[in-house]
């Protein structure tokens, strides 16, 4: 279930992926070395929030599969008090805790959606800080949007104990928030040559200004 919804996953992300360089063949241009490095920063990490959102997305897999999500209905905890359950690990499995027991299971799709969460709060104030153009802090804010939505719809799901009316619109909304990440990390692909080729164009320019007595 979960090889089948990855894949799915990642034919998704690379037709969309292919789909907007169609679509917007704009890239972004720096003018300063300081601009170059934060802003190449910031796309390498978005590059690793895309990646967390995607593994909270097909561990969603493993939770469906095992009907995870029908134990542990008390968040944010897991057996009120605690927030890791006491049978979170069975001896006997080994590794195949991480795939078939359901604590473990409930518990690695938690953690991976707090990451994804907080990832996605680091990259909207990130964009939030730097001069970037209007699409780049619109793809910045949905996503920040979209990990609320998808919160909300992943703590009611248990709350009410997986009805399908509400576990259906989780499942689809991964995806919505897989597609805000894949847009904001178009948004700031660097035109040809690079980051690295504006700073030292904006290093050269910098040198052969006039400068005045």
């Amino acid at each position: 279930l979960t090889t089948h919804l990855s894949s799915a996953l990642a034919i998704y992300s690379l037709l969309l992926w292919t789909a907007l360089g169609l679509l917007d063949k704009r890239r972004l241009a720096t003018a300063s070395t300081s601009a170059s490095k934060n802003v190449a920063n910031l796309q390498r990490f978005v590059k690793v929030a895309l990646a967390t959102a995607g593994l909270t997305a097909a561990s969603g897999g493993f939770v469906s599969g095992n009907h995870a999500g029908l134990a542990y209905n008390d968040w944010p905890f897991m057996g009120y008090p605690n927030f890791i359950p006491n049978d979170w690990w069975e001896e006997k499995l080994g590794w195949r805790n991480m795939f078939e027991n359901i604590p473990t299971v409930q518990l690695n799709h938690r953690a991976l959606a707090y990451s994804t969460a907080t990832a996605a709060a680091v990259s909207l104030l990130w964009v939030r800080s730097l001069p970037l153009p209007a699409r780049v802090r619109t793809a910045a804010h949905l996503v920040g949007a979209m990990v609320c939505v998808q919160i909300t719809l992943g703590v009611s799901t248990l709350w009410l104990h997986v009805p399908i009316e509400v576990a259906a619109p989780h499942q689809f909304g991964s995806v919505v928030l897989l597609t805000t990440f894949l847009w904001l990390l178009h948004t700031l692909r660097p035109a040809a040559g690079g980051y690295k080729k504006f700073s030292k164009l904006s290093q050269t320019l910098a040198k052969n200004m006039p400068r005045h007595a």
